[in-house]
């Protein structure tokens, strides 16, 4: 059975890309009581999830640039917690505690089946407006910094002969 995690007050929540453009893996970090766990993501979720949480923090009060958080640091495997792929997010405003709480579940086949009526895991990570604007920069940063798009099919080149369906 996995883990199900609860980062109330976590002291990094940032995306991380290890690896080149074409071969990366992307990776959810959240560290809490300076322990790192580690989910596995795609591409196109971080650049959901930003674009989604950008929505949020625009109809939220500003945020001062001197708060928010830098660049992680890449992960140490050494130290880090490897969890769960996150197949699924949800994102919600937490107005009395003025934080914003990412919600991440696995695909299904992760459920026990020695036990069909167990709950899933869940990771509940509740971030400060100043954590979400920090990981849509990053975020944000290391969508942009993948492979560029074919300029007549729109699909990623890669670092060797771009087989172009429009160029058939």
């Amino acid at each position: 059975m996995l883990d199900s995690f609860d980062f109330p007050d976590p002291t990094q929540v940032m995306p991380v890309a290890l690896g080149e453009p074409g071969d990366r893996l992307f990776l959810l970090q959240v560290v809490h009581d300076d322990v790192p766990v580690l989910f596995k993501v795609e591409k196109s979720q971080v650049a959901a999830l930003c674009d989604y949480l950008g929505g949020i923090l625009a109809d939220l009060p500003p945020i001062d640039e001197a708060d928010i958080p830098g660049d992680p640091e890449p992960p140490d495997p050494r130290t880090a917690i490897t969890s769960w792929p996150i197949a699924s997010l949800a994102v919600a405003y937490e107005e009395d505690t003025d934080r914003i709480l990412v919600v991440a579940e696995p695909f299904d086949d992760v459920v026990d089946e020695a036990d069909p009526d167990s709950e899933p895991p869940t990771a509940r990570i509740r971030m400060t407006r100043a954590q979400v604007a920090g990981f849509i920069r990053t975020g944000r940063a290391l969508v942009a910094a993948g492979r560029p798009p074919c300029p007549l099919c729109g699909l990623p080149t890669g670092p060797g002969r771009h087989a172009c369906p429009r160029m058939n």
